[in-house]
C-alpha cells in the first residue's frame, strides 16, 4: 500500500467551472473533487485566470461561518473544457481502488506544481497519452519479484518517484534536480509493458526492459530533446541506469537507483511477513530463497 504525501498541502484536485448565475463582482464557482461538490462565491479577480467553461485546479478551501470558502486557487495549464475534463475523468476511471486513485492524484499535482518549460511540456505530454496511461496504471513491474500484480507498475513507479524526490530535498539538491528524479523513478520501468507479462495478445518478449524504455517514451524524448537537452540527457541517464556501468554524471541517476531498489526490497520484506504472527521474526522467502527479518 502506497501512503502518498507529497504535495498534500499544495490543495486538492477538483474541476471547477463558473455557474451562470454569477452576478457583479462576484462570481459563482462549482469546485467537484471525487468525493464532494462545492459551490462558492468568489471575486471574479480570484479565477481570473481559471477558464470559466472549466479548468483542472489545485484548490484549497476553508470554512466561514459554516459555508465553505476557497483560500486559494491554481489551475492546471491546458487542461480545460471538455477535452481536459473528459481527460481528467479518463485517468480517475482508471484507478483500481483509493490507493491507486491517489497515486493518480499525485501524478497530477506533480504536473501542476512543475515550471513552465521543456519538463512541463513533456509531463503533460505523457498525461494526455491515453493508450500509453492505460498500460501503465494497469501493468506489472514484474512477473515473479516484486509488484507482481496488476497495477503493480503504478504502484512500484510512484514509490520510486515520491522516494527519489524525497531524497533531493532531504540533501537540498535543486528543484529542477527533484523534478528530473521524479520523472526518472516514474517512468525507468515503462518498458516493461512489451514484456511477455504485460502483454496479453500475442506472446511479448523477454529483454532488458532498459532499452525499451526509450521505445515506449520515443515521441515525448524526441520533443524534451529539442526543448530542454540537459534535462533530456539526465532523464535518459535514469531510464537506462541498470546498462552497463556508465560514469554517473548526474545525481537523479544514483538516488533513482537507490529508491528502486528500496521499493522492491520493501515490498518483498512484506510479502514474507504477510498474514503471519507477530512472533515470526524471520521467514525464509519461497520465491529467492533469501531469508527475511523483522524487529517488530
Amino acid at each position: 500500500m502506497v501512503h502518498v504525501t507529497e504535495y498534500a498541502d499544495c490543495g486538492e484536485l477538483m474541476w471547477a467551472t463558473r455557474l451562470a448565475d454569477s452576478e457583479g463582482e462576484y462570481e459563482c464557482w462549482e469546485l467537484l473533487s471525487p468525493k464532494a461538490v462545492h459551490r462558492v462565491s468568489v471575486s471574479d479577480k480570484c479565477m481570473a485566470t481559471i477558464a470559466p467553461s472549466g479548468q483542472l485546479v489545485l484548490a484549497m478551501l476553508g470554512m466561514e461561518q459554516q459555508s465553505v470558502t476557497l483560500r486559494s486557487c491554481r489551475g492546471l495549464e491546458g487542461i480545460t473544457g471538455d477535452e481536459g475534463r473528459q481527460l481528467w475523468e479518463f485517468h480517475l476511471g482508471l484507478a483500481l481502488n483509493e490507493s491507486h486513485g491517489q497515486m493518480i492524484q499525485a501524478l497530477w499535482r506533480f504536473y501542476a506544481m512543475l515550471p513552465p518549460g521543456g519538463l512541463r511540456r513533456f509531463s503533460l505530454g505523457i498525461l494526455r497519452d491515453r493508450r500509453f496511461i492505460t498500460g501503465f496504471y494497469r501493468g506489472r513491474a514484474s512477473h515473479h519479484h516484486h509488484h507482481d500484480h496488476v497495477g503493480g507498475l503504478l504502484e512500484h513507479s510512484v514509490e520510486v518517484a515520491m522516494t527519489a524526490r524525497m531524497l533531493c530535498r532531504q540533501y537540498r539538491l535543486d528543484g529542477r534536480t527533484a523534478d528530473v528524479a521524479f520523472l526518472g523513478g516514474l517512468l525507468h520501468d515503462v518498458g516493461k509493458l512489451y514484456l511477455y507479462y504485460n502483454v496479453e495478445a500475442g506472446e511479448g518478449i523477454c529483454s532488458q526492459h532498459e532499452a525499451l524504455n526509450f521505445m515506449k517514451l520515443e515521441p515525448h524524448l524526441q520533443s524534451l530533446m529539442s526543448q530542454d537537452p540537459r534535462a533530456f540527457e539526465a532523464l535518459s541517464a535514469c531510464l537506462s541506469a541498470s546498462i552497463g556501468k556508465p560514469l554517473i554524471q548526474y545525481m537523479p541517476e544514483t538516488i533513482v537507483k537507490m529508491a528502486d531498489r528500496l521499493s522492491a526490497e520493501v515490498f518483498n520484506w512484506r510479502r514474507v511477513f504477510a498474514g503471519l504472527p507477530d512472533f515470526y521474526w524471520f521467514r525464509k522467502s519461497t520465491s529467492d530463497t533469501r531469508i527475511y527479518k523483522r524487529l517488530d
